[in-house]
C-alpha cells in the first residue's frame, strides 16, 4: 500500500518537473524570475528529499544531494546579479532538477 502512494507521489513530481521546466525555457518573457524561483524551489525540495531519504551513514551521497540545491541557487543568483547569463542559468537550474530526479530514483 506504501509503495503505491510513494509511486504516485515520484508521478507527481515528475509531471510537476515537466511542466515548470517548459514554462522555464518557453517563457515569453526575459525577465520573469518567478518561474526561476519556483525552479529554485523545486530543485531544494527534491535534493531535500534526497537528502532525507538517504541513511545516516551515506554522508557522501548526501553532500551530492546538497550540491544539487546549491547549484540551483548560484543559478538563480546569477540569473539575478549579473542578467546576461540566462541561459547558463537555466541550464544549471535543469541540470539541479535532473540530478535531484536522477540521485532519488537510483541512489
Amino acid at each position: 500500500m506504501s509503495l503505491g502512494i510513494l509511486l504516485v507521489f515520484y508521478i507527481i513530481l515528475v509531471i510537476l518537473a515537466g511542466i515548470i521546466q517548459y514554462l522555464l525555457y518557453k517563457s515569453k518573457h526575459k525577465n520573469n524570475n518567478n518561474i526561476f524561483f519556483i525552479n529554485m524551489i523545486f530543485a531544494i525540495f527534491l535534493s531535500y528529499v534526497s537528502f532525507t531519504a538517504l541513511p545516516s551513514n551515506f554522508t557522501g551521497q548526501k553532500f551530492i544531494a546538497i550540491a544539487w540545491s546549491l547549484i540551483a541557487i548560484f543559478a538563480v543568483i546569477i540569473k539575478l546579479i549579473t542578467g546576461k547569463y540566462s541561459m547558463l542559468s537555466k541550464i544549471m537550474l535543469s541540470l539541479s532538477i535532473s540530478g535531484g530526479f536522477l540521485q532519488l530514483y537510483f541512489y
